[in-house]
């Protein structure tokens, strides 16, 4: 496979050429140029024109990315922005401790980032250097809750899974190895407690149906009912956890 880029009316296209490739289409992806994948042979003429026929479906979802992109929460952490938890949204606040270290901890209404007393400053604002405590924060709160919904779930269900385990991926919430092992995306707690569970109800599932099926979906809706508004959920609001994702690290505020 060979990668190109050209200009087009603005945009920057990321021509993918691949061996024995027939036909053309494009994929968009948020943040990411066009990417137009094409055999080896096609020319840059039909490339252009093939762009023009979908020059109006282009240009109507680059506009959504964008119009979205400004609901999403940012990894540039100020004060006063906001922040999902289990679906609640909690306004990022600052307060100090006699402590060291600084930690989060989220409380009715607010995600409070606590910083030692040494590093009070009356304007503070942005705290980008927490961001990797944000991370530690999310990750730590998900090995708690996710560990007691899926013991539950195993009770609902009878489906008992070997072990669990907490990774971080982009977009995978959730996986079922064949030797019993439930694997979770600790960043599933941006969402809503009842999509929680939901995830875990369909990898508990997979103990039984290794597969998507229709046994398989009939399973899962047979102790999950809700299944399909959770499913439509993730597909809208998967974005929402991009936040939490590493960012090159920060010097935090001198003492």
């Amino acid at each position: 496979m060979t990668t190109e880029r050209i200009d087009y009316r603005g945009w920057t296209i990321e021509v993918q050429r691949k061996a024995f490739r027939r036909s053309i289409s494009i994929v968009l992806k948020p943040g990411k140029p066009v990417q137009v994948r094409v055999s080896m042979g096609t020319t840059l003429h039909a490339i252009l024109q093939f762009l023009e026929s979908r020059e109006q479906w282009i240009e109507k979802h680059l506009k959504h990315f964008e119009e979205t992109e400004k609901d999403l929460p940012k990894r540039h952490l100020e004060v006063g922005t906001w922040y999902p938890f289990l679906g609640r949204m909690l306004i990022l606040k600052v307060g100090f401790t006699p402590l060291e270290k600084m930690f989060f901890s989220a409380e009715e209404d607010a995600l409070i980032l606590y910083l030692p007393k040494k590093w009070y400053r009356p304007d503070l604002k942005e705290v980008t250097f927490a961001h990797g405590a944000l991370r530690e924060f999310y990750r730590q709160s998900a090995e708690k809750h996710l560990k007691g919904r899926l013991l539950h779930w195993a009770g609902e269900t009878g489906l008992r899974p070997r072990s669990m385990h907490l990774k971080e991926a982009k977009s995978r919430w959730g996986s079922c190895h064949p030797d019993g092992k439930v694997t979770l995306n600790w960043r599933l707690m941006v969402f809503r407690p009842e999509v929680v569970d939901y995830v875990i109800v369909h990898e508990l599932c997979h103990l039984q149906e290794m597969n998507h099926s229709k046994r398989f979906w009939s399973l899962v809706e047979k102790f999950y009912p809700e299944m399909r508004s959770c499913v439509r959920e993730i597909r809208e609001q998967h974005r929402h956890a991009d936040f939490l994702e590493k960012i090159p690290v920060l010097k935090p505020l001198s003492a």
